[in-house]
């Protein structure tokens, strides 16, 4: 009966979305959306990817910059469709000439340098989003949650390492010590995610933008960043499914709701937005996983 609870509840936020949602608002986007802001944002969301790559290469993975781009392109696709986060298990594949501890912790180095700057960007954006108290304390709780979930793999990664199998053992172990290490370039980490995250948000206010202005609303960049946010923390759930349709969405509407936004334009919205993040990540992406599986 518990493996039924999470694909339950994500149909029921599949079905919350669509009866949401208003189909004639959608066609409007697609009739008046500004193809010039779309692009930009589009431009923007290719070079997050290069800035991605770059760090890659800072925190030690040994490949060239082009070859990294390729990696974070196919590596995001996967994120985006798979569910639960099982698309980062691409990310050992793409590197699969590494060793796969030392890319384990690069990579969990740099989910909670990402958590991080989410953080640092929402608590920026309160300050210029109007929010009730209650809803600022729900979202510190939600970061909290988000780390205190962090700190617990890592304590039960060194806690249970005596009892598993030798070979299981050896890789936490080289994990760990892999992890230690890559505590000492922080400051150089946490300077290229935070510019990673300004140039995707940045792309993510303009597609935003986008949107709404073809409905006839309007945003700034700090209530594209309060929203964006929202979301973006949905996909760590287990309840994010393929595509992530559903709990993306549920996460957008929420956030732009507080904001003061009708429902129905949140959802739409919402779904609108993730539809073209998802266009965005198929354009980039699949074109080099398809020259992969031809090499392959």
């Amino acid at each position: 009966m518990k493996r039924y609870i999470f694909p339950l509840l994500t149909l029921l936020l599949v079905v919350i979305v669509i009866a949401n949602i208003d189909l004639s608002e959608i066609k409007l986007f697609f009739k008046k959306a500004s193809i010039s802001t779309i692009l930009e944002a589009y431009l923007f969301y290719i070079l997050s990817f290069l800035a991605r790559a770059v760090r890659w290469r800072i925190m030690g993975v040994d490949e060239s910059i082009p070859t990294l781009f390729s990696v974070v392109a196919v590596h995001t696709l996967s994120n985006n469709v798979y569910p639960a986060r099982t698309g980062e298990l691409s990310f050992l594949y793409l590197l699969k000439n590494h060793s796969k501890a030392r890319l384990s912790s690069i990579l969990f180095s740099a989910r909670v340098a990402d958590m991080l700057c989410i953080a640092l960007f929402i608590s920026a954006s309160l300050i210029y989003v109007t929010v009730s108290k209650g809803v600022l304390s729900l979202t510190w709780m939600l970061i909290a949650v988000v780390f205190a979930l962090l700190a617990l793999f890592m304590v039960l990664g060194m806690k249970a390492k005596r009892v598993l199998p030798e070979r299981v053992r050896t890789f936490v172990e080289e994990f760990i010590r892999n992890i230690k290490e890559e505590v000492k370039n922080t400051p150089k980490i946490m300077a290229v995610s935070l510019a990673v995250w300004a140039v995707k948000f940045y792309a993510f206010y303009l597609l935003t933008k986008a949107i709404l202005e073809s409905l006839r609303y309007s945003t700034s960049f700090w209530e594209a960043v309060f929203g964006v946010s929202f979301a973006e923390l949905t996909t760590v759930l287990p309840l994010h499914s393929i595509g992530g349709i559903g709990s993306f969405e549920t996460g957008w509407a929420g956030a732009y709701m507080l904001l003061g936004f009708p429902r129905e334009i949140a959802f739409t919205t919402g779904l609108t937005f993730h539809l073209c993040l998802l266009a965005f990540s198929i354009a980039t992406g699949l074109p080099f996983l398809l020259l992969r599986a031809r090499r392959d």
